[in-house]
């Protein structure tokens, strides 16, 4: 009977492997936008994207990690992209425990001119984003 080895380079792929699947729920990702705020001098959108409960300190287990804006002369892009790397995972996952409710998160981006009727669009899913006006002074 011939013996079969194994050289340490399966090993290392395997390893590597489970590693990145360990680690690829903390990758970042490009969240849905569905709700804005547009300034009163049309300048800034808030755009609102959905997070978990905060923790006891107030703190979110995701955070923002980039934000574009792409201007034309008929709309404006806008993209939030989020990595929920900022808490422990418990291991197992099954012993987590969730409500599912979402918490509002807000994200500004400053506008190179005023909106004027431009439509709003999410980069990620490439939807039209509903505007509502702000009735602050600011």
């Amino acid at each position: 009977m011939k013996t079969i080895r194994f050289g340490t380079r399966p090993k290392a792929v395997a390893i590597a492997s489970a590693a990145l699947a360990l680690t690829a729920c903390s990758a970042p990702y490009w969240e849905k936008i569905y709700f804005t705020t547009l300034s009163a001098d049309e300048l800034t959108l808030t755009a609102k994207v959905i997070f978990g409960k905060p923790g006891k300190d107030g703190t979110h287990c995701e955070r923002v990690t980039r934000a574009e804006v792409f201007e034309s002369s008929s709309k404006v892009i806008i993209k939030v992209q989020v990595s929920e790397s900022a808490c422990p995972r418990p291991w197992p996952w099954e012993k987590v425990v969730t409500n599912s409710i979402g918490y509002l998160y807000p994200v500004q981006f400053k506008l190179k001119k005023p909106l004027a009727g431009r439509t709003v669009v999410d980069g990620t899913r490439n939807k039209k984003i509903e505007v509502e006006r702000s009735t602050d002074a600011s």
